[in-house]
Parts: C-alpha cells; sequence; structure tokens
C-alpha cells in the first residue's frame, strides 16, 4: 500500500472537521463583507462564522478574529442558538490547531444548548465534530460511536449528503482496522446516496475509496474496475491531482499482479498529472514505485536515476512537513493569545453588565426603600455567587492557557543552542583529526535526533516505548560525542505496560542531559546512569507513575562550583520540564508540591556519590 492513499481517506477525514465545500470565489467573499456589516444580528452572526469556516486551514489567524467577533455578537444577541453554533465553530479551530483541550469546552458547551433545545442537526453536527477529534486522537472506537450517534440524527432529520460523509468515515475507520468487509459494506452506502446527486467529483471519489479497500482485501480485479471508473470522471472533470493518485494506484497494482509494462505506463501517466498539481508527495511515491518496476526488470541504469529523483522528492516532503511542524506551534502560541483575549472580552462584558443592573437597583431604592432592600440584597447575594463561580471558571481556564504556554516553549527550547553548539564542537574536532567518516556519521545522527525531537513535540503525550526509543537514540548520540564516558539502563517494573501508558514527551531527557554534562563529564573513571519506572499509588489510593533517573556523578555541590567558574548560556529546560511535570500533577489533583524530588547520594564515607531524581505523573493509559 502507497503512502499516498492512506493522506487522501485521512484528507476527507478533516475536510469533514473543517467544513470545507464552500468556493472561495470573489463574489461569495464579497457577500459575507458586506453582511458581516449588517446591522441584523443573526445575518451578521452567520457571515462571521462563515468567514470562519473558510479561512480556516488557510488563513487563521482571520478565522480566529472572525471566530471571536461572531461569539462576541452572538452574547451580545442573547441567542442561545447562535451562541451554539458560534461556540461549535470555535471548537472546529481550536481541534484544527491541536488545542484539544480548548475544542472539547466548546464542543460541549455548544451540545448542551443543542439539546436544551432539541435541535437535531445541531447535535449531529458536534457529535461528527467530537468525531473528527477523536479520529485524529487514535481513538477509533469512540470516533465510530460519535459518527454513529450522528447518523442516526441525519437520518431523522433526512439529510443524505451528511450521511454519506459519515458513512465513507466510519468506512475509514474499518479500514484502518483492517476490518476490509465492512469497510466495502459501508463505502456501498456511501456510493448509493452519492449517485444521486449531481456532484461528479464526490461519486469519483467514492469509486475510489472502493478500490482503496478492494486493494487492501487482495482483490484485484474490483479494484481495478472501480479505479478506472474513478479515472473516466477525473477525466471529464479535469481533476489532475485525482487523476495521478487514482493511476498511481493502478500502477501498484499493476506491479502487484506482476504486469510490469502496464504498471510503467500507468506511473510515466501518474506522473504526468502530478507534476501538473504539483504534487511532490505523488511523485515521490511515483519515482519509488517506477524504480522497483526498473530493478525487477534489470534495468539498473534507469533505477538509480529514478532512486536519486525519488530522494529528491522525498527531500521536499520533508521540507514542507517539517514547515508545516513549525508553523503549528506558532499556531499554537498565537491561539493561546486569542484565548485570553476573549476570556477577557467576556469579562469586560459581564463587568459592564453587572454596573448597569446596580445602577438599576440604586435608582429602585430612592423611590421603594424597605421593599427595593430586601431584594437588593437578596440579588447581590446571587450576583456574589455567579462572580464567584465565574471566578472559579476564569482560574481554571487560565491554568490552562498556562499549562499549553508551557508545553509551547518547553518544545521551542528542547534542542537547545548550547547543545547543537557542543555538537558542532565535536563535529569539528573530527574534522581537524581527518576523520571524515566520524563526522558525517556524527552529523547524521544529530539530524535523525533533531527530527525525532521535532516528531515527538508536536504530540500531547506519547507512550513510554516511544519515549524509551528516544532515549535510546539520543544515549547512542550522547555515546557518540563523549566517547562512552558512561552506561545507561532503562528499567520498567512488571505492572507497567509500555505499549499503553503515555506521559508527556521528552520529560526524561533534560534531567539525562543535566547528568552527563554536570555529573559525569568531570567524573573520573566509569559513569553510570539508571532509569527505573513504576507504578504506585499515594494517600488518597491514587495510583501515579514514578520516573527514577539515578547517576554516579559528582553530586550537585561540585557541579555548581564548577558551573560558576563557567561563562555562557545556560539552559531554562531543566526549570521548564520541572514547571511542566507540575502542573500535570497540579491538573489531575496529584500533590504538585512533591511532584519533582532530588536527592544528594552520598557513599560510607560521607563523599558524594551522585544524583538521584524522582518525578511523579499521572497515570494516563491508552485504552
Amino acid at each position: 500500500m502507497s503512502c499516498y492513499r492512506y493522506t487522501i481517506l485521512n484528507s476527507f477525514i478533516y475536510l469533514l472537521l473543517a467544513g470545507y465545500s464552500y468556493g472561495q470565489d470573489k463574489t461569495a467573499l464579497d457577500s459575507l463583507m458586506l453582511q458581516k456589516e449588517s446591522r441584523s444580528l443573526p445575518v451578521k452572526i452567520k457571515a462571521l462564522n462563515e468567514l470562519c469556516r473558510i479561512y480556516t486551514g488557510t488563513d487563521n489567524d482571520k478565522a480566529m478574529y472572525y471566530s471571536g467577533q461572531a461569539i462576541q455578537n452572538a452574547i451580545k444577541s442573547k441567542d442561545a442558538l447562535l451562541i451554539a453554533h458560534s461556540q461549535n465553530r470555535l471548537g472546529t479551530i481550536c481541534d484544527y490547531r491541536g488545542v484539544i483541550d480548548s475544542a472539547n469546552i466548546n464542543y460541549l458547551a455548544a451540545l448542551k444548548i443543542f439539546e436544551t433545545f432539541d435541535d437535531k442537526s445541531g447535535i449531529a453536527m458536534v457529535y461528527q465534530n467530537i468525531g473528527v477529534m477523536y479520529y485524529f486522537q487514535n481513538d477509533l472506537d469512540k470516533a465510530k460511536d460519535y459518527y454513529l450517534k450522528a447518523i442516526h440524527l441525519r437520518t431523522e432529520t433526512n439529510e443524505l449528503d451528511y450521511i454519506a460523509k459519515l458513512q465513507n468515515n466510519i468506512a475509514v475507520i474499518f479500514r484502518r482496522q483492517k476490518k476490509y468487509n465492512q469497510a466495502i459494506d459501508f463505502y456501498h452506502q456511501a456510493l448509493a446516496i452519492k449517485l444521486k446527486f449531481s456532484d461528479q467529483e464526490a461519486i469519483a471519489n467514492a469509486y475510489s475509496n472502493l478500490a482503496e479497500a478492494y486493494s487492501y482485501k487482495g482483490v484485484a480485479d474490483s479494484a481495478s474496475l472501480y479505479l478506472k471508473k474513478a479515472i473516466t470522471i477525473n477525466e471529464k472533470i479535469n481533476s489532475k491531482i485525482n487523476l495521478a493518485g487514482n493511476y498511481l494506484q493502478l500502477a501498484e497494482i499493476n506491479q502487484d499482479g506482476g504486469d510490469l509494462i502496464n504498471a510503467r505506463l500507468n506511473v510515466l501517466r501518474s506522473i504526468q498529472y502530478a507534476t501538473e498539481a504539483e504534487s511532490n508527495d505523488i511523485l515521490y511515491n511515483d519515482y519509488e514505485l517506477l524504480w522497483n518496476v526498473d530493478t525487477l526488470e534489470k534495468d539498473f541504469r534507469s533505477a538509480v536515476i529514478n532512486k536519486q529523483l525519488a530522494s529528491e522528492y522525498k527531500a521536499k516532503v520533508f521540507k514542507d512537513d517539517k514547515a508545516k511542524a513549525i508553523e503549528k506551534l506558532n499556531v499554537l502560541y498565537e491561539t493561546e493569545k486569542k484565548d485570553k483575549e476573549i476570556v477577557s472580552l467576556n469579562a469586560e462584558q459581564e463587568r459592564k453588565r453587572i454596573q448597569r443592573q446596580f445602577l438599576i437597583l440604586g435608582l429602585a431604592l430612592t423611590l421603594l426603600v424597605l421593599i427595593v432592600t430586601a431584594v437588593y440584597f437578596k440579588k447581590v447575594k446571587n450576583k456574589n455567587k455567579l462572580l464567584s463561580f465565574q471566578k472559579r471558571d476564569i482560574e481554571d481556564k487560565t491554568a490552562l492557557l498556562n499549562q499549553q504556554a508551557t508545553e509551547i516553549a518547553q518544545y521551542r527550547t528542547q534542542m537547545n543552542p548550547h547543545f547543537i553548539f557542543n555538537a558542532l564542537v565535536t563535529v569539528q574536532k573530527f574534522i581537524l583529526k581527518e576523520n571524515k567518516f566520524n563526522a558525517a556519521h556524527y552529523l547524521t545522527q544529530l539530524s535523525k535526533l533533531m527530527r525525532l525531537t521535532l516528531y515527538n513535540s508536536e504530540k500531547e503525550y506519547i507512550t513510554l516505548k516511544e519515549e524509551k526509543e528516544f532515549l535510546d537514540f539520543y544515549i547512542e548520540f550522547e555515546h557518540s560525542r563523549f566517547e562512552n564516558l558512561f552506561t545507561y539502563t532503562f528499567n520498567l517494573d512488571d505492572n507497567v505496560d509500555e505499549e499503553n501508558i503515555l506521559i508527556p514527551p521528552m520529560i526524561i531527557q533534560p534531567f539525562i542531559e543535566n547528568a552527563i554534562k554536570h555529573g559525569l563529564s568531570p567524573k573520573n573513571g566509569e559513569g553510570t546512569i539508571e532509569i527505573l519506572i513504576k507504578q504506585e499509588t499515594d494517600i488518597h489510593k491514587t495510583p501515579f507513575l514514578l520516573l527514577q533517573i539515578k547517576d554516579n556523578g559528582v553530586g550537585r555541590e561540585a557541579a555548581k562550583k564548577q558551573s560558576n567558574k563557567e561563562e555562557g548560556h545556560r539552559s531554562k529546560g531543566l526549570s521548564i520540564t520541572i514547571n511542566r511535570v507540575r502542573t500535570a500533577c497540579h491538573v489531575n489533583k496529584l500533590d504538585d508540591a512533591n511532584c519533582v524530588e532530588i536527592v544528594d547520594l552520598i557513599n560510607d564515607e560521607k563523599e558524594a556519590a551522585g544524583t538521584l531524581v524522582k518525578i511523579k505523573l499521572p497515570l494516563i493509559e491508552n485504552f
């Protein structure tokens, strides 16, 4: 199976979340720009939400601005359903940007309002967006449950177009779970609905999806049949990107069946359309397949050329992915600022509303002193309760935003300049010694380590197994740098499931780096680093994860003296990591004051014998 086919299926899921069905032609946009200036609040709010939807994913700053304006005007209108639609739209932006907690808060708030009014279309809309949110968190069963709930409601309201999209999404889940018969059944149901409408591109996509499922099942004849149907439609509507994908899939089926001549012809057609569509991703897969065909036909000269072209397009794809990852971090930072502005705006409106009410009460007191006094005190009491509730709510949201800010700062300082400088000095040393092989190898390892760090930093949580793999790679890297200065062990208790227990990414690495730099580097003799992870419970019988990092270095006191003699950059990565741990403990109601404990070890002669770091983390399981 090619990477390209998997990308198409996931892209369709995300389009349902963002709501892209509206063409951004100038006439339509101009109309919405006029409507957003309307004196009619319902017209204005709907236009703002539509603009927000259009710009989500293309200009996220504009999308967030229009969402904020929509919510502000919806609150002003006091129309609960308009508020619900605006909160649902804000939830999709937060989900698109990866701010899952904020997305979930807005989705649930919108859902509660729609349920109050028994608005089945609104409830179904939130259900399918929550389903998409769980899909991209790889919780496929929860995603499927919400899609099925949405289908039930859309059936009651006879919204066939939405039913077809939801059936397609369920088919994607079954396909990922390798339940191909169920996937094919749902794809056929979606196709039956699409054939009732005149959207040729949607019908072509349905045929492509069926071909995909049959191909995974191993039924090549059916896969080829549906691909040819898709190609016929895509040629009529001149969809170059879809034609490139269709011909690539057909070429793969030809190759799997041993028909190398048609495999070559179809991949060349795919290259033609992918070049016109400027799709580096498809071109990379095209040249990889063409290289494989050349190899099977023993045309090694062409194979070398096509492998080189595949490598060039792969580099372009990686460069694009890296740029997107950096953009995502910037977007998260901007989202945090916008969220704070919205909270501040709502608080200011609430303050003005309370001031107006107190003014009315003051005027009433001059007319009916005795009666209004009793009413006044009752209302003041109620208002204080409301203000207390709102204050707690704002404090909770502020804590959440601070947590997100800490994570963003940690991502941006993970590979600090001091570390990179030391790595480059090591490369320089290899070069001066004319050890070109070690220099090239070390640079390759540094590139892989930075890429792995960037990949992990995109995630809110990773498994213990992924953290261990990262640490093993990092330790191997440091061994090259310090010429095997130390040994390293990583142990898990029997009750710790490394594949299903989740922790925030790169929690352990800063402590290991600190141990190597300040504890083991100045030490005479072989150093050791031992990591132990086990599951324990606190005094309230709440389970938590205990991480222990132990070294036999010179100890903190000696390291501090050495550090005071040195000048230059000092990384804040360790303090940021400790704050991340404390925030995680606080949010999950663990004792955050004792979440990080650093113990100085001494031997029988009362001499420093290293350092022991104990970290408590909430027990989060991926089931």
